[in-house]
């Protein structure tokens, strides 16, 4: 992995506030032509607001910042589903510049080991059907389609989504040190 990166868990409001920024540019720059625009404006104020962050860990997820060299170059969320036996990972986002840096094996490596310590198998996650890119980049992370869903998220918009999953070695338990 690339040298002088660190993953900090959002803890206070200033970097609930980087990972909105983040966001709009992150979302901004790559999902228009997936999703379109007014649904990426929708999705930011619903689903990556300050508001909308808090909320979530309010709810038990919890938000890392990636960063790059002291710099905060993307996120990543993620939250336990013990029915499931799994963690579901929400969010993993890395600004464009910044990608193919093994940023996000980083990132996966942080929600395994918190897997590991919580009993869990498995991490699942959700990527819109037209994002190639990202779903070729799970596939090489080790992730496996397992089923297809569509969610209707309001204001006339739906989620078409393939969902995702990665079975966790429980055996073994690294020390990620961060």
């Amino acid at each position: 992995m690339t040298e002088g990166v660190a993953f900090r868990e959002v803890r206070a409001v200033d970097q609930m506030r980087t990972v909105a920024r983040l966001a709009r540019q992150i979302w901004n720059d790559h999902y228009p032509e997936i999703i379109g625009q007014a649904q990426v404006d929708y999705m930011l104020r619903k689903f990556q607001s300050e508001a909308a962050i808090a909320e979530e860990m309010a709810a038990g997820s919890r938000y890392f910042l990636i960063e790059l060299g002291g710099e905060a170059v993307g996120y990543f969320a993620f939250r336990p589903e013990p029915a499931g036996g799994r963690m579901f990972l929400s969010k993993l986002y890395v600004r464009k510049e910044h990608r193919r840096r093994g940023l996000a094996r980083g990132a996966l490596e942080v929600v395994e080991q918190e897997c590991r310590r919580g009993g869990f198998s498995r991490v699942r996650l959700a990527v819109n059907k037209r994002n190639h890119a990202a779903i070729a980049a799970y596939q090489r992370l080790g992730f496996r389609t397992s089923q297809g869903r569509m969610a209707d998220i309001g204001g006339g918009f739906v989620m078409d989504d393939w969902i995702m999953e990665k079975a966790v070695d429980t055996a073994s338990a690294p020390e990620a040190g961060r």
